[in-house]
């Protein structure tokens, strides 16, 4: 195969290109024109069930929408003040395209402070201690690392906390005005979170 020092497969007439193992058990997919992607991690383009697949004389088509396990991980570990003060750190690994997104994200950025901005949006918090690994790397995972600091309702005798730091959906996608068929998605992923915290006497 053509290609650069880390074993890409050099762009051709196809989008994507496959690769099966020596005992033909497996085949693997990669879009050799995208630095963000990696083995079995495409772009929402091309996540298809209907992918034309051509070997030799031969061709099948294939399944390429569950290619990768695409995982957004975050664990949060905070403590709450009598003033209602939540703080603490939040520690983020994504995997699959999720990881693709990200990078994609962090990308478009012209500097870490336009990325921090964001994140202090997504998460109404402020942000310190930011710290990206992955994102320059040829690889299916990357993490963002961070301290957090944000303000919780609170009322003479109690203190409501949100024990979601971030909202993953902010809106319905079944509550359009207007059904548009079909109905397409992005790529299927699962999104776990984790929350230890520590509560005022």
């Amino acid at each position: 195969l053509e290609g650069d020092s880390i074993g890409v497969p050099a762009s051709s007439m196809f989008y994507v290109t496959g690769v099966t193992s020596a005992d033909g058990s497996n085949t693997y997919y990669i879009d050799p024109s995208d630095k963000l992607g990696y083995v079995n991690v495409l772009c929402n383009e091309y996540l298809t069930d209907s992918g034309f697949a051509v070997e030799g004389n031969e061709y099948q088509w294939v399944d390429l929408r569950t290619l990768a396990k695409n995982t957004s991980t975050m664990i949060v570990s905070a403590a709450v003040s009598t003033d209602g003060t939540l703080s603490g750190n939040i520690n983020c690994v994504y995997s699959g395209i999720e990881a693709r997104d990200e990078k994609s994200f962090h990308n478009k950025a012209e500097k870490e402070e336009d990325i921090i901005e964001e994140v202090e949006q997504a998460y109404g918090a402020e942000i310190s201690d930011y710290k990206a690994t992955g994102y320059s790397e040829y690889s299916s995972r990357c993490l963002e690392n961070m301290n957090f600091t944000k303000q919780c309702d609170c009322t003479p005798d109690m203190i409501i906390v949100n024990p979601f730091i971030t909202e993953f959906q902010d809106e319905d996608s079944f509550r359009a005005e207007t059904r548009d068929i079909p109905v397409d998605f992005d790529h299927c992923f699962s999104v776990v979170y984790r929350l230890r915290l520590n509560i005022p006497e």
